[in-house]
């Protein structure tokens, strides 16, 4: 599917999927479905429907959703790998930390660090990183983007790839962290 289309999908389906069991809702000129209005008590809380509990509006997404990927994070281009994973190598790196990626542009990629587990930084810090890998199917997300939530580990303001650059898990953390 292209990605031009998504957004307009997501909306139909947000549309398609508002409207509640047993409720109708009423179109507008536009054939757009429109939800009734909720009413309110003098408090602010919805008022409760006949035999039911009040209505609870659904909070809208605000930003990206969480990325549930584990392991290794690839990179476009990368094959040779001058060193083998491994936690203990990790922690003979400069630098390892849990961080997310705020912007990726041609300086690098920059992270705002949540807990440095090897040295000691900023909190935020921009490295030089590869290019996220990005699949041939146009469906499937690149490997990583503004965001991801990363363990990333390097030296001499390089983030390295082969593993040494992971998606966070707790369990990581607390092994690169030890």
């Amino acid at each position: 599917m292209s990605r031009s289309l998504l957004p307009a999908l997501v909306t139909l389906l947000v549309l398609v999927g508002c409207g509640t069991s047993g409720e109708t809702t009423a179109t507008t000129g536009s054939d757009v479905p429109t939800q009734p209005a909720a009413t309110s008590d003098t408090t602010g809380g919805a008022t409760p429907e006949p035999g039911g509990s009040p209505q609870e509006a659904q909070p809208p997404v605000d930003g990206p959703l969480e990325d549930r990927r584990t392991g290794e994070v690839r990179f476009e281009g990368a094959t040779d790998c001058p060193q083998e994973y491994a936690t203990t190598t990790v922690r003979s790196r400069d630098f390892a930390f849990d961080g997310t990626v705020t912007a990726i542009d041609d300086a690098g990629v920059t992270f705002e660090v949540h807990e440095w587990l090897v040295g000691e930084g900023a909190a935020t810090v921009q490295l030089r990183m590869s290019p996220p890998d990005v699949p041939d199917r146009s469906e499937a997300s690149p490997s990583y983007s503004v965001g991801t939530r990363l363990l990333v580990s390097g030296d001499d303001g390089i983030a390295w790839g082969c593993g040494f650059t992971r998606y966070h898990d707790t369990e990581t953390a607390a092994a690169w962290r030890s």
